[in-house]
Parts: C-alpha cells; sequence; structure tokens
C-alpha cells in the first residue's frame, strides 16, 4: 500500500463516535489533519492526524468493524507509547480533541505524561523522547495476564531460556500503586526482551478502590 521504499509501519487507531466531529478538533487544537474522514467500506469511517509534536494516528468511527477482536483480556495487547518531542502541548492537544485528562505518574520513571480516557484500566502513555523516531531504551509492547502468578510463572521459563541463551533480557516483577479517574489500583509488571529491538511488558492491574 505504497511505495517499496517506505518502512513497514504501523499507526494507532483511536476511536471515535463520531469522526468528522473528532477530526475538526485537530487543527484548532494545535495537530495537522493528514487524511480528511473517508469511508471505509462499510466497516467504519476514518481519518488521519497528528498531534502537535508529529505522532501521527488515526481516528476510527466503527461500524461493522469494531476494532481489536481481543481487548481487556489475558493475552490481549494493552500498551501504546507515544515518544513525544513536546508533551506539554500534546497534553492540551488530546484533551482538548478526546477529552483525555492527566494522571498521576508519580510512580513512574522518566517522567511520562499519563492521560486517563475515562474508561476503568484505559490510559496513554507518553514519555519525552528527542530524536524524533529513535526508540527509547525501554521502548516496548504490553500483554495483559490474569494474575501475578502468571507473571512470575512466565518469567520463570524465561530466565530458563536465559540460561541457555545470554540474548534474553529480564527486568524482573515489580508492582506499583497509582491513582486514575475512580480510584487506585496496582499495576505489577515485569519486562523480557529476546532479539526484537523492544521488550514485551507483562501487565496485571487490580483496582483498590
Amino acid at each position: 500500500m505504497g511505495p517499496v521504499e517506505v518502512p513497514t509501519a504501523w499507526t494507532t487507531y483511536l476511536a471515535s463516535d463520531d469522526a468528522d466531529a473528532t477530526t475538526a478538533k485537530v487543527a484548532p487544537a494545535g495537530g495537522s489533519v493528514l487524511a480528511e474522514p473517508f469511508d471505509v467500506m462499510d466497516v467504519g469511517r476514518m481519518s488521519v492526524a497528528a498531534d502537535p509534536a508529529g505522532a501521527v494516528f488515526e481516528i476510527w468511527q466503527a461500524r461493522r468493524h469494531n476494532g481489536m477482536g481481543l481487548a481487556n483480556e489475558t493475552g490481549a495487547v494493552c500498551w501504546n507509547e507515544n515518544m513525544s518531542r513536546d508533551y506539554a502541548a500534546n497534553k492540551a492537544f488530546y484533551g482538548d480533541v478526546f477529552g483525555w485528562t492527566e494522571g498521576d505518574n508519580s510512580g513512574e520513571s522518566g517522567n511520562p505524561l499519563i492521560m486517563m480516557t475515562g474508561e476503568v484500566m484505559q490510559f496513554v502513555y507518553l514519555l519525552p523522547g528527542d530524536p524524533a523516531l529513535a526508540c527509547p531504551t525501554l521502548d516496548h509492547f504490553g500483554l495483559q495476564v490474569s494474575s501475578v502468578d502468571e507473571i512470575e510463572a512466565i518469567v520463570a521459563k524465561a530466565r530458563a531460556w536465559q540460561e541457555k541463551d545470554d540474548r534474553v533480557t529480564i527486568i524482573d516483577v515489580k508492582a506499583r500503586e497509582s491513582e486514575g479517574p475512580r480510584g487506585g489500583y496496582v499495576l505489577t509488571s515485569a519486562y523480557i526482551g529476546y532479539l526484537l529491538p523492544m521488550m514485551v511488558e507483562l501487565q496485571h492491574l487490580a483496582l483498590t478502590s
């Protein structure tokens, strides 16, 4: 779907009940509209936009195709990360366009901006990064698991493999408490890397209030 010299890439789709209305908010909030809303047959309506720091995303209004077939369940992708050159501007942008609010980042490293979407256990994580398109030291994607015991069991398997192959990288299990718009939660996670330029983060999120 493009010239052969363009590298393979993927883009996050952000859900909207009205792609046209959401897209209309992008430019006034400091972003750029790269493709105006258009119909994708009968499966949905979408547009392409960029935030003030240049990160590209799609806006998706579902029709026949709602989005991910597996979400908020064990084994589902649960973490997308935006390496932003200007997350102060992005905080205002995503608030104006999508209504997201800033969350507590006091338990995190790297001074991230956490934008809460208003839904339980759903948030967006932005890290400061420069230059653009450079992978952070801890670039990763998240997978949701059913329990802390499952995280520990997977890490134990990775550690056994690490004894045979020192290219396996492990950041051990860690739990941290934080606050969201609907109360407190404990996020338990561990990271495993092997050969790919990014790690897999295993996550278990438990509400505390």
